[in-house]
């Protein structure tokens, strides 16, 4: 069982969900493409509805579950299922779902069902609903809500059975009486105005009092989730219009008795929107307009700046998973959260990659001349970046057909990387130089291969296909060696906080090799110069380049 502080959890027994599901038809099941899970919890009625709907390996349904409890929200998304909100009372969507299946707390029962049924009404219909409620939440109906939801039910003609001691094999047994509801909302009709028009006969007047309100924000961010619930907004009602009047347009008639209107509902529109047939059609273009919105952050220079190149393509890579989810404040909170911790690790990991390239990874190559060894801490097999390196660069000079002299791209992306690796390991503020692409652009132009400035070093190429690199800014060149020592455990754990005459001989000869007394005593005076935690780097990453 999921351990949590949630006292409104109480797992659905099997039994009850067997019989819950048992609502469904076969014919139903077969409809089923998109379902939502409103207060998911452990995703038991997930599990099994995916498990109901596997007709075959070339259909699966998707369920998006909705979950307000951190610790049952991380057992969904480790069982791989979309979390798509939190508090279901406040969620808001366009997407058509064929399927709603929930389990809500009993507290708030009548107003998580009454919810559900207005999302299905409002996006589409065509929508099944099966939930489980306090008996008393139907039986004795002295609220307000309650006495809406039970008028809705009867509108609908849902089919209401109660269960006595339904969940005492439950892992967390109650003695209360429950009622599985059973509901179908139709497909709503849409009505054009241009179609009441002519139903009516009379003009549609327009409220001129209502303009649409203006989108006003400092924050970009959240001046982008306006303009999309814009879209979202002006997208959906134009498609619920056209679906409204398709009967009506097209290219023969075809006049049903009870309607004096000659309707074409089985002809071919004259105007047609492609691959829009239904309400659940719907979904696909909103999956665009997400996509649309989620890779503009993705690429926002201002988002992604401080990222090396593996990290950006780690970023992107998942647009297409997040077109799945609304692009809303709390999601993208979700990702920053979830980024940032990835982003933790994929620093560390840049700048160890970074060191192995600059010193063992072409020691076949150069020799040892990149590398200055010493005996590490309870370890012979320690080593540090000196301050000149060498490193194969093949294709640095542009081909004999190009107009260029060097290969501008090819050099700026082995630059870039580097840069900004030393850019999480600088503390202190630099004179603003050209990013790494605007200075070989200007080497280029001068035929320059030699003595190339940038940030943090200098290069020089040559066409044997090697770069040398020397650095002039010899203390995030040290930053680096000391991390990545520390990092390795190759320093002794007393480093940066114990003066040099207090330490140990063995940590002394240790020191004296990898640095010597006089370059530690700076560290030792200095240490928030030379000494990073890999979560202080990221308030150091505006940093990178302009």
């Amino acid at each position: 069982m999921i351990i949590t502080n949630n006292e409104t959890f109480y797992p659905t027994p099997n039994e009850l969900v067997d019989k819950m599901l048992s609502k469904l038809s076969r014919k139903e099941i077969w409809k089923i493409r998109d379902i939502l899970e409103p207060s998911a919890g452990d995703g038991r009625l997930a599990d099994a509805i995916i498990k109901r709907c596997h007709i075959s390996d070339n259909y699966q349904a998707k369920v998006d579950c909705v979950e307000i409890d951190d610790t049952l929200s991380a057992t969904l998304k480790g069982k791989e299922y979309r979390v798509v909100s939190d508090d279901f009372l406040n969620f808001t969507t366009k997407k058509h779902y064929d399927l709603i299946l929930m389990n809500p707390p009993f507290n708030k029962g009548a107003e998580h069902l009454w919810k559900a049924i207005k999302l299905a009404e409002d996006n589409g219909g065509d929508t099944n609903i099966i939930c489980l409620l306090n008996a008393e939440t139907i039986k004795n109906a002295y609220t307000n809500t309650r006495k809406s939801l039970a008028t809705i039910l009867s509108k609908y003609n849902a089919k209401i059975d109660f269960v006595e001691n339904a969940f005492i094999s439950s892992e967390r047994k109650t003695y209360v009486e429950v009622a599985v509801v059973s509901l179908y909302v139709p497909t709503q009709k849409f009505y054009s105005f241009l179609m009441d028009d002519l139903e009516k006969a009379e003009d549609v007047a327009e409220d001129t009092s209502k303009k649409p309100s203006e989108i006003v924000t400092d924050n970009a961010i959240a001046q982008s989730v306006a303009y999309y619930n814009k879209e979202v907004e002006l997208i959906t009602s134009f498609l619920k219009e056209y679906l409204s009047i398709k009967p009506y347009i097209g290219k023969r008639f075809l006049c049903e008795e009870d309607d004096n209107l000659l309707k074409s509902i089985k002809s071919e529109p004259i105007v047609e929107i492609k691959d829009v047939e239904s309400y659940s059609d719907i979904n696909k273009v909103l999956e665009k307009i997400r996509y649309k919105y989620w890779e503009h952050l993705f690429h926002n220079k201002e988002f992604t700046k401080a990222l090396t190149s593996d990290m950006q393509q780690t970023l992107r890579n998942s647009i297409a998973d997040m077109q799945n989810y609304e692009y809303s404040l709390h999601n993208i909170e979700v990702v920053k959260r979830e980024f940032i911790g990835k982003m933790l690790e994929n620093i560390n990991e840049s700048i160890l990659n970074l060191f192995e390239k600059l010193s063992a990874e072409n020691t076949w190559y150069v020799g040892s001349q990149n590398i200055h060894y010493y005996n590490g801490w309870k370890s012979n097999k320690a080593h540090k970046v000196n301050k000149k390196v060498i490193i194969p660069m093949n294709g640095a000079f542009a081909a004999s057909w190009s107009i260029e002299y060097l290969n501008t791209y090819r050099i700026t992306e082995t630059i870039t990387d580097i840069d900004k690796v030393f850019n999480y390991l600088n503390s202190e503020e630099n004179s603003f130089l050209a990013p790494a692409y605007d200075v070989i652009a200007k080497a280029n132009k001068n035929c320059q291969s030699k003595d190339i400035q940038f940030k943090y070093f200098s290069i020089t190429l040559y066409k044997k296909g090697t770069c040398h690199i020397k650095f002039t800014n010899t203390d995030v060149l040290d930053a680096l060696n000391i991390y990545v020592g520390r990092q390795k455990n190759w320093l002794p754990p007393s480093y940066g906080k114990v003066a040099y005459d207090d330490m140990t001989s063995e940590e002394k000869q240790v020191i004296d090799e990898f640095q010597g007394k006089e370059e530690y005593a700076k560290v030792f005076a200095h240490p928030s110069k030379y000494i990073f935690e890999t979560s202080q780097m990221l308030a150091l990453t505006d940093g990178g380049n302009k």
